[in-house]
């Protein structure tokens, strides 16, 4: 496209103006008899400023300027015409008819402009008398806008939106941020959250039928920084399986900040933390109002309730600074119930009596449980030559401990009694395994453990506190965390490591047979993940992990895993099973959730692919590549041989099928070929003449059209070759910003634009 603007004119109607000009100078001047002036004008108006752009064709812009002129000499009005960039274009001079003798008026006009260039330009209006004399200049600009610029919104977005898709009249699509899963009706109003933003649930607990969690998106000491999700702890309320946001805060101190959350006479209670203080928080469950506390500059490494209090505990590994605290629930004088001691355990128990902490002595076998009376007092020893404690809990009667030697492999790890009074410590348990969280119930006790970055072998066991066999209370392919119980007993758990990025992380789940655990709330953890629509659910790419979220929103819950953790990167369904690739193999599993089928582990050597998409002939279709040959592949939905429809290709970067030939295009090239299911020889279509590697964004078929993205446009061509048309284009070019996607229904185009954040919408032209 040209910049330049060719056959700019002004024009006046005459006898408008003329009596314009009679009316305005209340009965003209003197024609040529007073000394001659130089002009002056005033008062520029003119419209409209903004004009759609077109691939042929000119609007006109309506415009009127004052002029003074004692000599009444008026000759012509000069407009100069300057580009987007500052270029001059035009420099056109037209007589202006009817303005001698006049020393004032209104002359009328309108320039005439091509809109096949986008950008703000910018003229300049002179007059000139008979003498030469040049009057001031006055200066506007008007606009030629791209058609995404002057579309229908239908929706503000979050950031980076992607992955559009539309069904059953409304738009699905992701984005950055804690809501990566939206959709909205077609015909507009408000976005809904499908899923909230989760990475790693840590503490869970019930309020009557509603689950109160933390999401402590990062316990690892990073920094603080700008707005940066996954330095995030967020505490979530679900009901009904509709998860909202109560509160959020900072959870990157230099060191691990408490992961607890306690309920206690209707408030939630965690902590938080920046970079060199740490906050303890309170949140009310009817309101959402949050207090804080307390504030420490010692690291809160460990929270519990009793007594009408809420405890804390900080630490300082290594050093003579830990203190365990407390708060009247309701805010207060924070009391020091112990303080001054070295310990290697970041966890403690309360009861009625006392608190119960662990003090680090020297070697593997050195430490000391000790117990600080409520009333006050010197603290009570009550089991010295221990292992450092993982986890402190207490029922009143006695003191149940975990510890572990080796970190992994694990050697061997406990868990321990000592009465509250003293004597001898029980071994009720051993095994191979790193417990993370412990519990009393029903006269047992419960711990969650884990085998590394596998799958726990013994994920949840119980034995009973007076002695006895360990039982395994479940086994399954998430690691459980976080154990806490419902209403009526069962126990219930969060799933993941402590480093968030593990097996079986993003879910709280509730336990429902010795293998199988009930989703009670869970998210998504990637940003502007990809999604699949069906009829009832949308499917979601969350890492290495496929999730399925119902239409309307609800619980989030996992398909299938990927458990060498290869990412998913690309998803279709029919009405049975969800279909992806991972590189250049294809994979399937029920909709339903269970067992993965490999279709195909891809042609030797491939180790990329991606788009894959699914034919109505029950092929699936994808490309791969083994970073040297790129080609176009199939398989048989329901299992088969894989063919290579072709290769040699250049490098791919976006594919679509209809009902005979796969479409492929090429970021690289710009080229845009046609692989026809039956075989042959690729057939180019287009070229899309796209900036290298940054063009060709996304390929969809739309009734007998190919339509393409790329960072300059919406474009399409018919599937049988032809001249490309230009639907929609972006101006300034969308790789400055981010990346749009397309959706169609039968009357529109859909798009995303990531400056300003939004969905659009078009006619289909």
């Amino acid at each position: 496209m040209s910049n330049a603007i060719s056959g700019t004119r002004v024009w006046c109607v005459l006898p408008f103006v003329a009596c314009w000009f009679l009316a305005a100078c209340g009965g003209g001047g003197g024609g040529g008899s007073q000394s001659p002036t130089t002009p002056s004008l005033s008062n520029l108006t003119y419209d409209p400023k903004d004009a759609p752009q077109t691939a042929s064709g000119t609007f006109a812009v309506q415009g009127s300027v004052d002029f003074a002129d004692s000599g009444g000499d008026l000759k012509s009005l000069e407009i100069v015409v300057y580009d987007p960039t500052g270029k001059q274009v035009s420099d056109v001079s037209t007589p202006v008819q009817g303005a001698s003798g006049q020393t004032s008026g209104t002359i009328q006009g309108a320039v005439t402009v091509p809109t096949t260039s986008v950008g703000t330009f910018t003229f300049k209006v002179t007059a000139s008398d008979n003498g030469g004399a040049v009057s001031n200049a006055l200066t506007g600009s008007f606009r030629i806008v791209a058609t995404a610029d002057l579309a229908a919104v239908v929706t503000a977005t979050g950031a980076s939106p992607q992955s559009l898709a539309v069904a059953g009249g409304a738009l699905y699509w992701s984005q950055a941020g804690d809501e990566p899963v939206m959709s909205v009706p077609l015909t507009g109003g408000t976005a809904v959250s499908l899923a909230p933003r989760v990475r790693n649930p840590t503490t869970a607990a019930f309020a009557g039928a509603d689950l109160i969690w933390l999401d402590a998106r990062s316990d690892n000491g990073s920094p603080c920084g700008g707005s940066d999700p996954r330095n995030r702890r967020v505490l979530y309320r679900t009901t009904a399986g509709v998860t909202q946001t109560l509160a959020s805060d900072w959870a990157c101190g230099m060191l691990f900040t408490s992961a607890d959350l306690v309920l206690f006479n209707g408030s939630a209670y965690w902590a938080s933390a920046t970079s060199n203080t740490y906050q303890l928080h309170a949140t009310d469950l009817a309101s959402g109002v949050t207090s804080t506390l307390a504030a420490t500059g010692p690291p809160i490494v460990a929270l519990a309730s009793a007594n009408g209090n809420i405890y804390w505990m900080e630490n300082v590994p290594g050093g003579n600074q830990a203190a365990i605290r407390a708060v009247p629930a309701g805010g207060g004088q924070t009391v020091t119930i112990a303080s001054g001691f070295a310990s290697n355990s970041n966890s403690f128990a309360v009861d009625a009596q006392a608190v119960y902490y662990d003090v680090a002595g020297f070697g593997q076998y050195g430490d000391s449980l000790l117990a600080q009376p409520l009333a006050g007092g010197a603290p009570v020893t009550l089991a010295s030559a221990i292992m450092s404690p993982l986890k402190i809990v207490t029922d009143g009667t006695r003191v149940v401990w975990t510890d572990s030697i080796g970190a992994p492999p694990i050697i061997s790890s406990h868990v321990n009694a000592v009465p509250v009074a003293g004597g001898s410590v029980a071994v009720l348990a051993s095994f191979g395994a790193m417990p993370v969280d412990l519990l009393l119930s029903g006269g047992n006790a419960l711990w969650s453990s884990q085998m590394g970055s596998g799958p726990s072998p013994d994920a949840i066991s119980s034995v009973p506190l007076a002695g006895g066999t360990t039982v395994s209370v479940y086994q399954g392919s998430d690691a459980p965390r976080g154990l806490f119980l419902d209403g009526g007993g069962t126990v219930c758990w969060t799933t993941g490591n402590p480093g968030g990025l593990a097996d079986g992380y993003d879910r709280i789940a509730r336990l429902s047979s010795a293998s199988t655990g009930q989703t009670l709330a869970g998210g998504i953890s990637s940003d502007a993940p990809a999604l699949f629509v069906t009829a009832t659910d949308v499917l979601v790419a969350d890492g290495y992990r496929i999730k399925r979220i119902p239409l309307a929103g609800g619980v989030v819950d996992t398909v299938a895993v990927e458990t060498d953790h290869s990412p998913v990167e690309s998803l279709v369904a029919d009405a049975d099973q969800v279909y992806w690739d991972v590189g250049a193999a294809a994979h399937a599993a029920p909709l339903s959730g269970g067992a993965i089928t490999v279709l195909t582990a891809g042609p030797a050597g491939f180790n990329r692919g991606g788009q894959m998409r699914l034919a109505a002939n029950g092929n699936l279709y994808w490309w791969g590549t083994d970073n040297t040959n790129n080609a176009v592949l199939s398989v048989p939905a329901a299992g088969g041989a894989l063919t290579t429809l072709a290769q040699g290709l250049p490098n791919l970067s976006a594919l679509a099928i209809d009902t005979s030939a796969v479409y492929v295009g090429s970021a690289e090239t710009g080229a845009i070929l046609s692989v026809p299911f039956a075989g042959g020889a690729p057939v180019a279509i287009a070229n899309s003449g796209s900036f290298p590697n940054f063009g060709l964004l996304q390929l969809e078929v739309n009734g007998g059209n190919l339509y393409w993205v790329d960072v300059n446009h919406i474009a399409r061509v018919p599937v049988g070759g032809g001249s490309p048309y230009a639907v929609v284009d972006f101006v300034p070019p969308v790789s400055t910003y981010g990346l749009p996607v397309i959706g169609f229904d039968a009357d529109n185009v859909y798009w995303t634009e990531d400056q300003p954040q939004d969905i659009r919408k078009a006619a289909i032209p």
